[in-house]
């Protein structure tokens, strides 16, 4: 992965609130060996740094998958300690518990009923930002499935 461009991207692209007033949560799902399925794991970060380092310790397991970053800055979160006795700032994530965002942003899909492959989604975001008057992106951050996510700061 390339870190630089994920501190670019949360340094600019998401509001990080003073300490104790919120975090930014990093979210993944997980998927162990023998379990029917996936379930969403997650940690708060309280600066770019922290957000770095919790990123870089979940995909060191590569039973962590489909990363995300919640643009939203989050009121609420839960200190934990694991099974290892480490303790840690465990991400809670809701509608009702955001604060503020510094950017807007579009998730594009490339799938059935989306758009059918990434040059008709780009073609397409290229035609609705020039009609909508928008400025060029500051971000596009590719999302695994050949679809993107457009964020204006």
């Amino acid at each position: 992965m390339a870190y630089e461009n994920a501190r670019e991207f949360l340094s600019r692209g998401v509001h990080w609130p003073a300490p104790e007033e919120g975090k930014v949560n990093i979210h993944w799902t997980t998927v162990r060996e023998g379990s029917p399925k996936a379930f969403w794991n997650g940690r708060a970060s309280g600066t770019v740094d922290e957000a770095l380092r919790n990123l870089a310790w979940a995909m060191r397991s590569p039973e962590n998958k489909d990363f995300y970053v919640c643009m939203s800055s989050q009121s609420q979160y839960e200190q934990r300690t694991s099974k290892a006795g480490n303790t840690y700032l465990n991400a809670i994530r809701s509608s009702s518990n955001a604060m503020k965002f510094k950017s807007i942003f579009l998730d594009v899909d490339v799938k059935p009923n989306a758009y059918p492959d990434t040059v008709t989604a780009v073609t397409e975001l290229g035609k609705f930002r020039r009609a909508a008057g928008l400025p060029r992106p500051t971000f596009i951050v590719a999302s695994g499935s050949g679809g993107f996510h457009v964020h204006w700061v």
